[in-house]
């Protein structure tokens, strides 16, 4: 408006000022619009749009939960209350008047005694670490039910402009990653006021991973990962994290097990002697390695278990406290000494058996000491606990989510084998089962195999000749009594796990 050559603000305003101004009746001409603004906004937040572009965001986004209150993001914005600087932008009319000054004033030259003060320089500049997350596509929907090994980085500067002292700022996913991070951005620098006395004043942090903000793309977004929160504090404190976190924190800051744990545990595949910080909780879940005969597992990782965040911290310290420290050492040493000896006789030896057990008792948070001890004493579990089974069986079944197509009540030529495929590949999960399962749990394993007898039914009856009419009423039949199967199957898998279901689906 203040632009003499912008004659289309000059009109707008004159249109609003004598009451002629027409919305856009156009709907979808005005979310374009209100879209373009929201993003406009999110690149105006990030550092290269320097001091004024962020001064700008703050007073879009003031009008812009006005214009569009129907948004995500607004009701978060309205309850933060008006942010931009309205006032004082164009001074008051007698400001442009001329000024008569009666005697020339004199004006103290401080240039010479003032001295710019650099800020001080960031804790920590960059860090990664490793965590697992679920394979999603760009619009944060489960492109499969399989989970990932994948990197988490961070990244933190001085703002664009440090003379103005700016808050200490915190960010996920690249400068046009969405608003949908905006929510779990602020509970993880929430967390860090919690536990950090300061934040350094000026510091822009930036947390990114393709994977990490495809995670978020979700209704609702899912709590931040442990590993987030721990990127987050070595920024503040400078102290350097390493290894992989599985887990989740919450805004008081407990660490606790993440949905599908079970399957992102088993997603890792071998390691090279990695650190592996779990939350406490996995002590329970850990001995059905071992059941299910593999104890490689803890030389493959180093696993540690972290009763909360500040023991997080401590556990996945590059440069850990001195017990932490010691214990690793001693647990590489014992590792290092099995050189390509086979494990079992390895740990079969009474002297190592003897190491492991002193350190399991010096150190209790280290699960792989603990594991492996077990493992030499012959004490071996041999049956998985019932949250281990619920997770196995839904990877199991999850080939059959494809005949649950409520599009579709026939079979094309192309179906009719792959029916029969599936039946052998969930069979073979199911049966590998048998001998890990406890008797108390054989209400699950009846279910499963009571699925698995009808799609036997259903490819039997796909295969069946005669009659058109009557093969096809016996198809529709063995479908309906296996889609009724199946979905109180996932329904009880699904109830006993807490979450909708590894296979992805919706009970």
């Amino acid at each position: 408006a203040l632009d003499p050559s912008n004659a289309g603000a000059r009109d707008c305003i004159a249109a609003y000022q004598n009451g002629r101004h027409q919305a856009d009746e156009d709907a979808g001409r005005l979310r374009e619009s209100q879209a373009s603004i929201w993003r406009v906004i999110a690149w105006l937040e990030t550092p290269d749009a320097g001091k004024h572009g962020q001064a700008l965001a703050a007073c879009l986004r003031d009008v812009i939960v006005i214009s569009n209150p129907l948004h995500p993001q607004a009701a978060a914005l309205r309850e933060a209350g008006e942010t931009g600087a309205w006032a004082g932008w164009v001074p008051e009319l007698a400001a442009y008047k001329k000024r008569i000054i009666s005697e020339p004033q004199q004006v103290e030259d401080f240039s010479s005694n003032q001295e710019f003060v650099a800020p001080k320089p960031v804790p920590l500049p960059q860090a990664r670490v490793q965590t697992v997350l679920r394979k999603r596509n760009d619009r944060g929907e489960s492109a499969s039910g399989d989970f990932a090994l994948v990197d988490l980085q961070m990244s933190a500067a001085h703002a664009a402009s440090p003379a103005t002292n700016p808050p200490f700022s915190l960010a996920i996913g690249s400068d046009d990653a969405g608003w949908h991070l905006t929510q779990p951005a602020r509970m993880l620098q929430k967390l860090l006021t919690t536990y950090h006395e300061e934040l350094p004043k000026g510091v822009r942090v930036t947390i990114s991973g393709r994977e990490f903000e495809q995670s978020f793309r979700t209704e609702p977004p899912p709590p931040p990962s442990a590993a987030a929160a721990v990127l987050a504090s070595a920024s503040v404190t400078g102290r350097e994290p390493e290894g992989i976190i599985i887990g989740q924190i919450d805004k008081a800051g407990t660490f606790q097990l993440p949905p599908g744990f079970w399957s992102q545990l088993k997603a890792l595949g071998p390691g090279t002697g990695q650190h592996l910080i779990l939350p406490a909780a996995a002590a329970s879940w850990l001995p059905s390695l071992l059941a299910m005969e593999n104890p490689g597992f803890f030389t493959d990782y180093e696993v540690l278990l972290a009763n909360d965040f500040k023991h997080l911290l401590d556990l996945s310290a590059k440069t850990p406290p001195a017990p932490v420290a010691a214990a690793a050492a001693k647990f590489d040493e014992i590792r290092q000494r099995a050189g390509n000896q086979e494990l079992r006789s390895y740990l079969a030896n009474r002297f190592v058996r003897q190491r492991l057990g002193e350190l399991a008792q010096e150190a209790p948070y280290h699960a792989s000491a603990a594991m492996l001890f077990t493992q030499s004493s012959g004490k071996r579990p041999t049956l998985i606990v019932r949250p281990v089974l619920v997770a196995e069986l839904q990877t199991a079944i999850e080939p059959m989510a494809w005949l649950r197509n409520p599009d579709r009540w026939d079979f094309s030529f192309e179906d009719m084998p792959k029916i029969g495929e599936t039946y052998e590949l969930c069979r073979s999960k199911v049966d590998g089962l048998e001998k890990y399962v406890d008797r108390t749990d054989s209400d699950l394993m009846d279910r499963a195999r009571a699925t698995l007898v009808a799609l036997r039914t259903l490819d039997r009856a796909v295969k069946a000749r005669g009659e058109a009419y009557l093969t096809g009423q016996a198809i529709q039949s063995a479908r309906a009594d296996f889609i009724r199967l199946h979905r109180e199957l996932v329904a009880e898998l699904a109830g006993k796990s807490g979450e909708s279901g590894e296979s992805g689906e919706k009970p």
